[in-house]
């Protein structure tokens, strides 16, 4: 025993701050990322109007599915899937194989994406 005595107890999560980012905290992230960060991360410039479009399409997919979060490839092909079919909307068409390229995505995963699209939209 060193006979330290605590006068007090800290109960605050415990974080390790790497540059002040909050993704490296333990506890959870005070707002969740959107889509448009996804956007960003690719380099993939859309107009606010197609944007809005795109985010509400992707929350009817999560509710239809049940899910709050969805992360990694899944997410992304579902927002790929939601351009895809938002260009095709607003006859502007683009390729699947295109649309696949521009987010790094297996055609595989485009597929079950595509499935999940079609039973929550159509």
């Amino acid at each position: 025993m060193c006979g330290f005595v605590f006068e007090t107890l800290d109960f605050e999560n415990e974080c390790n701050w790497y540059k002040r980012d909050l993704n490296r905290c333990n506890g959870q992230q005070s707002e969740p990322k959107g889509i448009r960060t996804v956007f960003e991360t690719h380099y993939i410039g859309i107009s606010p109007m197609m944007m809005d479009i795109i985010e509400a399409k992707y929350l009817q997919i999560l509710k239809k599915e049940g899910k709050k979060v969805l992360r990694g490839k899944c997410r992304k092909s579902i927002i790929a899937t939601c351009l895809f079919y938002t260009y095709q909307e607003s006859d502007e068409f683009r390729t699947i194989a295109y649309i696949r390229n521009l987010f790094n995505l297996k055609q595989s995963d485009m597929s079950h994406a595509i499935s999940k699209y079609m039973k929550a939209i159509l």
